[in-house]
């Protein structure tokens, strides 16, 4: 779960969400956040693909990169830099869901039958 949750293109958000699904699930607090934490510089990675992924998807504007183009808004019209930066983010989140959605089953059933293969090869470190 921590390596879907920590990829997740919320950026800043990863931290106080695997805390939370670690105790609704009742999982090694531990554990999640080293996992998160392990899949971090794959959250940048994958952040932009995000994005454009929900610009694509949702046809919407396309992010300005630029730190100009940034500036200008913060200046000037704010509230309209929040409201393109939260359009842009919940597309992104979108794209995520689905990604999740493909990915977490897999991550498990793969993880699963590596351990299950492991216990079958060193079954006398279990007795």
């Amino acid at each position: 779960m921590a390596l879907v949750v920590g990829v997740n293109p919320f950026l800043g958000t990863t931290t106080v969400v695997m805390l939370l699904l670690a105790w609704a699930f009742g999982l090694n607090q531990y554990a999640a956040q080293i996992g998160i934490h392990v899949v971090a510089p794959l959250q940048w990675l994958l952040f932009l693909p995000f994005v454009h992924g929900g610009i694509v998807l949702f046809h919407a504007h396309r992010l300005p990169m630029s730190k100009r183009d940034i500036l200008h808004l913060s200046h000037r019209h704010p509230l309209q830099l929040v409201h393109l930066l939260w359009q842009w983010e919940w597309h992104a989140l979108v794209i995520w869901a689905v990604f999740a959605a493909v990915l977490a089953p897999m991550l498990a059933l793969q993880i699963r039958r590596a351990l299950v293969m492991s216990m079958r090869r060193h079954r006398d470190l279990l007795m």
